[in-house]
């Protein structure tokens, strides 16, 4: 008679794995939905870029959103045809930044009630963004008992510097 399905088909190596919570999933959100904003952000600015380079257009680059928009205004005044469809983009890329400035607000306000982000925050080069996805990626850094120093995991993902390295034994 064949062995049962769960004990043939397991591995020699197999053992408890740790599930995340749903609050872990929920706090993973807020950095997720701030990088695909400034995804398209990016995007919809190189779209207005792309479509006025045929016309030898060059908007600046490194610039904030109102420096770019004043550029794209003052590039596009005396085709009225193509003020109307670029400006049309522009709106849109206001509305992205408005909703992106609401997220950083709430990012921020969440790292800051949140004792483990604020304890990471407080070391040089890490935000509340960079804090926010360390907190979802290692919920509880007691829970994998085999690795004492967590770290090595963050410094593979680049979440700290070398010498800002935690060890935390088991």
């Amino acid at each position: 008679m064949p062995e049962p399905w769960p004990r043939c088909c397991a591995r020699a190596d197999s053992r408890r794995r740790n599930v995340k919570s749903v609050d872990s999933h929920r706090i993973k959100t807020l950095p997720g939905a701030h990088d695909q904003l400034a995804r398209i952000k990016r995007s919809l600015g190189n779209q207005i870029r792309g479509l006025l380079r045929p016309f030898g257009i060059k908007l600046p680059s490194r610039v904030g959103s109102k420096r770019f928009a004043e550029a794209t205004h003052q590039a596009t005044q005396n085709d009225p045809l193509m003020h109307a469809r670029i400006a049309a983009l522009l709106e849109a890329l206001v509305s992205i930044d408005t909703q992106t400035g609401k997220l950083d607000d709430e990012l921020k306000e969440f790292a800051k009630r949140d004792k483990v982000c604020w304890l990471l925050m407080s070391v040089p080069g890490i935000g509340p963004i960079m804090a926010l996805a360390f907190r979802a990626a290692i919920e509880d850094p007691r829970a994998d008992n085999r690795t004492p120093i967590v770290a090595d995991r963050s410094k593979a993902g680049g979440f700290l510097p070398d010498c800002y390295r935690l060890t935390i034994n088991a």
